[in-house]
């Protein structure tokens, strides 16, 4: 039922995160925009399409479970997805929430890359790493990366959805993700 693949395209200052899960039936998107300091998360459940646009505010609010981490950045090496990627650690402030290993890389051209997550003191492309969200622990692992031209239609927001606050969209996120839960 969980994800199990993640694709994540990037254009110099834009990204946009897609994944699936429940066989097609439980999708989002996230349309991230580094300049503009803004994601638009879209959701699509059974039919149903919500999407949101989060400002920085938003945004520390959604992705801060752990807390803020303290990075540790070590003298480790390792290539990941074909690329050289350096190490660190981030370490929670909450009990709870165990310290994460980044696997990131500078190889990649992509401006303020995790400005909008836990790790962004980060400076370059995260190719291996953890995420709490919503109470799942998600392990993202590149599997690989395909230089080329993007498409600039994939950054835009589908007419289709239905315009809601951060509010309702974390409500309706959390009944999603909560009963993936055991």
């Amino acid at each position: 039922m969980l994800p199990e693949r993640t694709t994540l395209v990037f254009n110099g200052h834009q990204q946009m995160a897609e994944l699936s899960a429940a066989m097609g039936l439980f999708r989002t998107s996230m349309i991230m925009d580094a300049r503009a300091r803004t994601m638009n998360y879209q959701l699509t459940l059974m039919g149903k399409r919500i999407s949101a646009q989060l400002l920085p505010p938003d945004i520390t609010d959604y992705f801060s479970e752990g807390g803020r981490p303290t990075i540790v950045h070590t003298n480790r090496v390792d290539t990941v997805a074909g690329y050289p990627c350096r190490h660190a650690v981030a370490i929670f402030p909450r009990v709870d929430h165990p310290e994460v290993d980044l696997w990131y890389t500078k190889e990649i051209a992509v401006e303020a890359p995790n400005w909008m997550n836990p790790f962004a003191e980060v400076d370059g492309v995260l190719l291996r790493y953890e995420m709490m969200h919503h109470g799942l622990r998600m392990r993202m692992d590149a599997i690989s990366v395909k230089p080329g031209k993007v498409d600039p239609e994939r950054f835009g927001v589908g007419a289709d959805f239905q315009q809601v606050s951060p509010a309702v969209l974390k409500h309706e996120m959390a009944e999603v993700l909560g009963s993936f839960r055991m």
